[in-house]
């Protein structure tokens, strides 16, 4: 992946709750980037959005996805971790 995707993961669960969420925000995310190409990948419980050009200030991209979901409250306590990868083999993580 090198320096061209962000995870995002949500409580580790499988429930209908949680995937509702994850949806939700790929959705909110999908729409946010509809004039840059990015794909969002989702599983039951995360979310990789996955850039087709390196991000060149990562931190700043971070904010971006922050400003999405803090935009909107669909849970009483929203619980999700941003990590960034920069490499393969050690990931950053970046919670909120």
């Amino acid at each position: 992946m090198g320096e061209r995707a962000i995870l995002i993961e949500f409580e580790p669960e499988i429930s209908e709750n949680t995937l509702g969420k994850v949806l939700f925000y790929k959705k909110k995310i999908e729409d946010h980037y509809f004039e840059v190409k990015v794909e969002v990948i989702n599983t039951y419980n995360s979310l990789l959005v996955y850039y087709l050009y390196t991000i060149e200030y990562v931190y700043d991209e971070v904010l971006v996805l922050k400003g999405l979901f803090q935009g909107t409250k669909i849970t009483k306590k929203p619980l999700y971790n941003f990590i960034i990868f920069r490499c393969v083999m050690m990931p950053n993580s970046v919670w909120i």
